[in-house]
């Protein structure tokens, strides 16, 4: 097994978030009824959606969160964000100077990279897919993945062969 040298130095460090870790992190962090931790827009030109800790204070620059950008609907049975007019990018758009500013305060940007289908790279800077660990129960051929583009954005099984983006992280161990 490969070490991610940034992780300590140690194996099996760093992990794919499940499909409902994903779902919480994006859809359950709500407060008063509005999902306001989680908003889609670009930094230096490239699409993406952000996430913001659940300790978000910071007003220097401004977000306007999924629940605020008007046209959003949220569908639960699907865990999907739809937007019929398409224009979800266009809420949030930062300079580099812009988001530094956010990351310092706990921000975080998944940029929409594109995925890989039949062996074809399907770079497109408004679509972006990104894996869980979560696997299909129905079939072996699938596994859960976030799905985010202009005017969607979900958690649902997609078939295997497609090569989509991954996010690592580590859990947090509590400082004494």
């Amino acid at each position: 097994m490969a070490i991610i040298d940034n992780g300590g130095k140690q194996a099996n460090s760093w992990r794919t978030l499940t499909a409902d870790e994903w779902i919480y992190i994006i859809f359950g962090r709500i407060k008063d009824n509005r999902i306001d931790l989680a908003g889609l827009g670009s930094v230096n030109g490239i699409n993406g959606f952000i996430l913001l800790p659940d300790d978000w204070g910071y007003t220097g620059v401004p977000f306007v969160s999924i629940s605020k950008s008007g046209n959003i609907a949220w569908d639960p049975d699907n865990n999907v964000y739809y937007d019929p007019k398409g224009g979800m990018f266009a809420n949030n758009r930062y300079t580099v100077a812009q988001w530094q500013q956010m990351e310092a305060h706990g921000a975080v940007f998944f940029p929409c990279a594109g995925f890989r289908s039949n062996g074809e790279p399907r770079i497109n800077m408004g679509f972006g897919r990104y894996w869980t660990k979560t696997s299909d129960s129905s079939t072996a051929e699938k596994a859960y993945g976030i799905e985010c583009h202009q005017r969607e954005w979900n958690v649902k099984p997609m078939w295997r062969i497609i090569g989509q983006s991954v996010r690592l992280v580590q859990d947090v161990k509590a400082i004494d």
